[in-house]
């Protein structure tokens, strides 16, 4: 089953001239006994042409600092071995004094 992505943007200028990408991970397809999306703790979060690299937080958080320009973000529960369960977002602008939020749900097998 498929996963997707939500991105939305916020500027700040408190930033100090950084960009920051920021968001969560959550699977797309379990809910918690809240009926809540479950999130994904230790998911890889990957900016693909800048090499940045973060884990989820115990709450499916991540958080990375990047220089302004355009990315392509990716994202996978660790230890993933199936590429078609790599949810990626390609071609995102982030400009100085912006942080961009995105959200990943992500897709699971059936086995």
């Amino acid at each position: 089953m498929e996963g997707k992505v939500e991105i939305i943007s916020v500027t700040d200028s408190t930033l100090h001239d950084s960009s920051i990408f920021v968001g969560h991970v959550y699977d797309n397809y379990y809910f918690n006994s809240a009926n809540a999306l479950v999130p994904i703790q230790n998911a890889q979060v990957l900016i693909e042409n800048a090499g940045g690299l973060t884990n989820t937080d115990s709450n499916g958080f991540f958080f990375i600092k990047i220089q302004p320009g355009t990315y392509t973000l990716k994202c996978q529960k660790e230890g993933n071995p199936w590429p078609q369960l790599i949810v990626e977002l390609k071609n995102v602008s982030i400009k100085k004094n912006e942080k961009i939020q995105v959200d990943f749900y992500l897709g699971t097998t059936i086995e």
